[in-house]
């Protein structure tokens, strides 16, 4: 069974049929024409019916269409922003390892360097 709000009265099909021509025909126009002619009235005057909100609901599915352009754009962005964050924080990762490596290399060779020392004066002293 089909349920109420599927099911299309002829006249309100005639009618979608009518607002999708009207469409077709402010594609054919553009954008900027249609505001303009929207601005002069020449789709009626605001709150009458007819072509005026059919204008003005083509021109909010524009609106709408690059919002969320701009939406998927943004989130696009935050994407590519993310993943070079990480790429970001995993070299610095690296290099802090690479760092604690050369610090610890550094540490070793400080102290051979002492105990050589050490070594070189007791020498010394022995020679004596």
């Amino acid at each position: 069974m089909l349920s109420a709000s599927l099911l299309v009265c002829p006249s309100r099909e005639a009618e979608l049929a009518h607002i999708d021509e009207f469409w077709s025909d402010l594609e054919k126009l553009g954008e900027k024409s249609v505001r303009q002619k929207l601005a002069l009235g020449e789709f009626g005057e605001p709150g009458q019916t007819g072509r005026r909100p059919a204008a003005e609901e083509w021109l909010a599915s524009l609106d709408e269409a690059r919002s969320e352009s701009r939406h998927a754009e943004m989130t696009r962005e935050a994407s590519r922003s993310a993943t070079a964050a990480e790429a970001a924080a995993l070299a610095a990762s690296e290099q802090a390892l690479t760092a604690q490596k050369a610090l610890t290399t550094a540490r070793v060779a400080a102290v051979i360097a002492a105990a050589a020392l050490i070594v070189s004066v007791i020498a010394l002293y022995l020679q004596k």
